[in-house]
């Protein structure tokens, strides 16, 4: 499945990795968070280190699915794929491919995970950077900068509630 995806599969993964952080019950069950977000740094660092596409280790990697599974899947994914390709399509490419846009991509995406630990004591905190990660995800997937800028939006507005955070705590600490 990776290898289908190619260069795209790093936004494969930070898509998946953001959408099960996201999502309301298993995303706020505790450690998911960290699970998620040491997954998706893991992701960017092996994805710097040997760039290409990502690869599954030892045997997790050498599975294989039948072909009858593989297309009873497809066959379910089909309408939701064609739901988001209406949605999801390459424009503002200019955010999205390139060596600067797609490191730009990444480098948001492992501050995001990064911020999911002092989020995790936050009740919720960890849903705006992981739909960050989301939005940057499907962004380098599916080349499109509208997602880029959304997961941009969602990033800054993480980082200001940090920031905001921080600076509450230090006020009341002196």
């Amino acid at each position: 499945l990776l290898d289908t995806f190619a260069d795209r599969s790093l936004g494969v993964l930070l898509t998946a990795l953001g959408f099960v952080a996201a999502l309301p019950i298993i995303g706020d069950i505790p450690g998911v968070s960290a699970l998620t977000g040491s997954l998706i740094l893991l992701a960017l660092a092996r994805h710097a280190v040997a760039g290409g596409s990502l690869r599954l280790p030892g045997r997790l990697g050498r599975r294989s699915v039948t072909r009858a599974k593989m297309r009873k899947a497809l066959d379910r994914a089909r309408p939701w794929a064609a739901r988001v390709d209406r949605v999801l399509k390459p424009r503002l490419t200019r955010l999205t491919t390139g060596g600067p846009a797609r490191t730009a991509l990444a480098v948001t995406a492992g501050i995001m995970a990064i911020s999911f630990f002092p989020l995790i004591f936050v009740p919720f905190g960890v849903k705006a950077p992981s739909l960050a990660v989301l939005a940057l995800g499907l962004a380098r997937m599916t080349r499109d900068g509208y997602a880029a800028v959304l997961g941009y939006a969602l990033a800054l507005a993480t980082l200001g509630v940090l920031w905001g955070g921080f600076g509450l705590i230090s006020s009341a600490l002196g």
